[in-house]
């Protein structure tokens, strides 16, 4: 047996024993270390178990009473016992509106946005372009059938009611367009039957003229010769006479042509008259737009815009939506039962789809809403309307009526895109007349003025042309106003007084 070498031995038991002591210092700190750690999660553990007693049990998250009597009034909305808890009650609020989105009695929550923005989506497309197809509906299997109860089911009864309601108009459009066409042509046809019937007119005028100057020039050689005849000319006087007769006969039948013709022309004129678009409740009672929103008492806005080539300034009377525009009336030439409406409102900023407007004059005791109806009778953007403005006015109410303020009046008609009519035709849709012609009644002393006389003269010849432009609107079935009515249905009256 070899000897024991003391030395190595000593030095292998002194590094086992240090590697021992090292791997124990290890333990221990690791030992320390998850000891720690998990004393740290059992406090986080008991922390958040606590929080959530709280929550579940007293509601102590709810800071001041505010927000207590918020939760108290979610509780009884959604008829939840009053020991509900906070969780519960938000956990319910999700329920409730999850169901009004999607229309599901127990909807699942992750649909809920996506149907609501498939449904607004589609809507908006319809919105887009209101005559192009209607845009499909979602794949086969990807979300239950939204009931219409929901929000969703709303929004798509509102699409398919708008896509109706697009295909409706285009239709109305195309079968006016075919009319407003038949109807062109018939008044081209009457236009060429009129001219026809004046040239025929203006020839018997003239022959009935002629016939009349020949019998005055028979009759005066008739009884020149009756008066100086003697029993040598008698026959050429008996001759004479017989022309005398004759020519009374022509005259007699040119008389009679002449008023056929007349009869004929009146005739046409009702025919005429028939045709006519039933402007006077069509028209006059035509809203242009409805009140959109009303932030305050001296502005609001309006659904129409540059897009509907609305122009700054344009102003319009405000009615309620349940009642509408008032109609002519029965006595449109007075000041009684005039169509006043709620407010008087002007634009003074365009925008593409809607406008502001500065409420000019509101009728005391009165507030705008949203939906109440505006009316201008000039501005429309289907149709360009004919007027003719006749008479003396007095649009800056100083009780003085002219001649040079019934331009105001045609200004009006004009900015706003009416056009102007110089006679009373069949193409005229309105008659605005200004003040009736006073005649005044002279004294017996009076009368001996020649001054005073010729104005008389003057106020029968004024009063009389006023009458005739009455008398050609009732003939043409052609509705006929006074300043004031006039004013009232393009919102312009209360701009007049200032």
């Amino acid at each position: 047996m070899p000897p024991v070498n003391q030395q190595g031995s000593k030095a292998g038991l002194i590094t086992a024993l240090v590697i021992t002591v090292i791997l124990l210092m290890v333990t221990l700190i690791m030992s320390i270390t998850a000891n720690t750690n998990l004393t740290k999660q059992k406090n986080d553990y008991d922390k958040l178990k606590g929080l959530y007693e709280k929550i579940a049990k007293t509601d102590q998250l709810v800071a001041d009473t505010g927000e207590v009597a918020m939760i108290d009034v979610a509780k009884e909305k959604l008829n939840l016992d009053a020991g509900s808890t906070t969780v519960e009650v938000a956990l319910a609020e999700i329920r409730k509106l999850t169901q009004d989105i999607t229309g599901t009695p127990t909807p699942a929550y992750g649909d809920a946005d996506a149907k609501a923005a498939d449904a607004v989506n589609a809507a908006m497309a319809v919105l887009k372009n209101p005559t192009g197809p209607a845009p499909t509906s979602a794949p086969a299997g990807s979300a239950a059938p939204m009931p219409a109860g929901g929000l969703v089911g709303v929004i798509e009864s509102l699409q398919k009611k708008l896509t109706e309601t697009a295909n409706t108009d285009a239709k109305k459009k195309l079968e006016l367009d075919k009319l407003s066409k038949s109807l062109e042509e018939r008044v081209s046809g009457w236009n060429t039957q009129f001219a026809e019937l004046k040239t025929k007119g203006d020839e018997a005028e003239k022959r009935a003229a002629d016939a009349e100057k020949s019998k005055a020039d028979l009759q005066a050689q008739y009884m020149t010769k009756q008066t100086t005849a003697d029993d040598s000319n008698k026959t050429t006087v008996d001759a004479t006479g017989k022309q005398l007769t004759d020519m009374q006969t022509i005259v007699a039948q040119a008389k009679a042509e002449t008023s056929k013709v007349a009869k004929e022309n009146d005739s046409l004129k009702a025919q005429l008259a028939n045709f006519r678009l039933d402007v006077k409740d069509a028209a006059i009672r035509h809203a242009d737009g409805t009140i959109i929103r009303v932030p305050s008492n001296a502005v609001c806005y309006i659904s129409i815009g540059s897009g509907d080539h609305l122009p700054a300034g344009t102003t319009f009377e405000v009615y309620d939506k349940n009642e509408g525009i008032p109609g002519l009336g029965k006595d449109p030439l007075s000041n009684t039962n005039l169509p006043i409406g709620k407010a008087s409102i002007e634009v003074i900023r365009v925008g593409q789809n809607s406008s502001e407007c500065r409420i000019v004059h509101l009728q005391p005791g009165v507030t705008l809403s949203e939906g109440d109806i505006i009316g201008n009778l000039v501005y429309n953007t289907d149709t360009t309307f004919n007027f003719f403005v006749y008479g003396n006015f007095d649009v800056d109410g100083n009780g003085v009526y002219t001649a040079q303020e019934a331009d105001v009046v045609r200004s009006l008609v004009t900015r706003w895109g009416g056009k102007l009519s110089d006679k009373i035709a069949v193409s005229t849709d309105f008659v605005v007349l200004g003040q009736e012609p006073q005649v005044p009644i002279l004294t017996k002393e009076e009368r001996d003025d020649p001054i005073l006389i010729d104005k008389l003269n003057k106020a029968i010849e004024a009063s009389k042309k006023y009458q005739d432009v009455i008398n050609q609107a009732a003939t043409l079935h052609i509705p006929i106003m006074n300043q004031n009515r006039f004013m009232y249905y393009i919102g312009y009256y209360d701009q007049m007084k200032r």
